[in-house]
């Protein structure tokens, strides 16, 4: 069985305890973007929120890795939607998102968010916890919000998981800068 590492970047809520409300946005970028590239956005979705205790986490997978680890190196010619497909099938038949997603979650609680709803350690909803998922990041982590989180924000994506594989769209993260 693979064994899997979650990183997260910025994981921290700059408001105090006594804050009305507590919550943890969890953020799954896409395949080409690291993790700091949330940086301004975490930022800007707590100081919109001054009555919550945000708590901001971004998950820091390195794609790259993931897809050697699902793709055999005889395939290396392959399409990047062959690439991805493989590497969605291998994360889903390993539990992959929700061990990276619960492991974020691990790193909040010791960092001194307080999960609602489920019980800690125990897979269920987390009535506190918003994950926002971005182009790519919605492949894994968009059916496991479903299950997991008390909503699911798409950032450049879709819901469908077999609907992002068929988009012969440009990938977000490629476009040229204009």
């Amino acid at each position: 069985m693979t064994t899997l590492q979650a990183s997260t970047y910025g994981l921290k809520s700059d408001r105090p305890a006594e804050a009305e409300a507590e919550c943890l946005l969890a953020i799954a970028p896409g395949a080409f973007l690291p993790a700091e590239a949330f940086h301004e956005l975490s930022l800007a979705a707590q100081e919109a929120t001054p009555h919550l205790r945000l708590w901001c986490g971004v998950l820091n997978a390195d794609v790259r890795e993931l897809l050697k680890l699902f793709t055999p190196p005889e395939s290396s010619g392959q399409s990047l939607d062959a690439a991805f497909q493989a590497l969605s099938a291998g994360m889903k038949d390993i539990d992959g998102y929700n061990q990276l997603l619960q492991q974020l979650l691990d790193q909040a609680q010791e960092a001194g968010w307080s999960p609602r709803g489920a019980v800690p350690g125990v897979t269920g909803r987390v009535t506190n916890l918003v994950v926002l998922c971005q182009s790519a990041g919605s492949m894994g982590f968009a059916p496991v919000s479903f299950k997991r989180a008390a909503a699911l924000v798409l950032l450049a994506s879709v819901i469908n998981t077999s609907d992002h594989m068929k988009r012969k769209v440009m990938s977000v993260e490629a476009w040229p800068s204009v």
